[in-house]
């Protein structure tokens, strides 16, 4: 390779723009089989990492810094769905940031709302099942994987016997509606059997 005389920050800012608009995915070798450069490579390191520091930058603008009032706002509205925010599962729903700028904000979190632990982390039933009724109505899949994931356990054999109860409740439910109808039937089969003995009286 032929040693350029000179590595402008411009001129690894282009090649390094090169690929972001057309390749996706690339490194520094990259950048540097695009200059032809075969030079002292602490400077086309230097101007590589600005370059990947202003992207970043420029994408967090776009799509919302990491701040308080963002993690405030995402943690709120999981406690209010009844899950557990954490901050590997805060970092799953904004897809950028980092994990120690999301734990520190989530922990003022905790600490402002007192809000340090949802009910839903004992797995009590009644804290639970409302949870499996709103998939059912949302029309999501009800299994172990599927409420470990909604809850944020690995408890597998947990969510196992929780799905297992919140089915049977349901059948125990239809269990008691279907006795109070036949109950209603046969109470009106009662009165008309009383009514037809009186007519048969009043026609004797």
């Amino acid at each position: 390779m032929q040693t350029p005389k000179r590595l402008s920050k411009k001129r690894v800012f282009e090649a390094a723009e090169h690929f972001v608009l057309n390749e996706g995915e690339f490194t520094i070798d990259d950048v540097a089989k695009r200059l032809n450069y075969g030079g002292d490579m602490a400077i086309l390191k230097k101007h590589y990492k600005e370059y990947l520091r202003g992207l970043k930058e420029g994408i967090d603008n776009k799509i919302g810094k990491i701040n308080k009032d963002l993690i405030f706002a995402i943690a709120n509205e999981m406690h209010a769905n009844g899950l557990v925010p954490t901050s590997e599962e805060i970092l799953k729903k904004l897809g950028h940031g980092g994990l120690s700028t999301i734990t520190k904000y989530l922990k003022l979190w905790k600490a402002e709302t007192g809000n340090s632990i949802s009910t839903l982390i004992f797995h009590k039933e009644e804290d639970v099942f409302p949870v499996l009724d709103k998939m059912k109505r949302d029309g999501e899949f009800i299994g172990t994987k599927s409420l470990g994931r909604k809850l944020n356990s690995k408890n597998m054999r947990k969510m196992k016997s929780l799905v297992e109860a919140w089915k049977l409740s349901k059948i125990t439910s239809k269990t008691h509606k279907l006795d109070g109808l036949l109950e209603k039937v046969t109470d009106s089969n009662k009165h008309a059997s009383l009514f037809s003995d009186r007519k048969g009286d009043e026609l004797l």
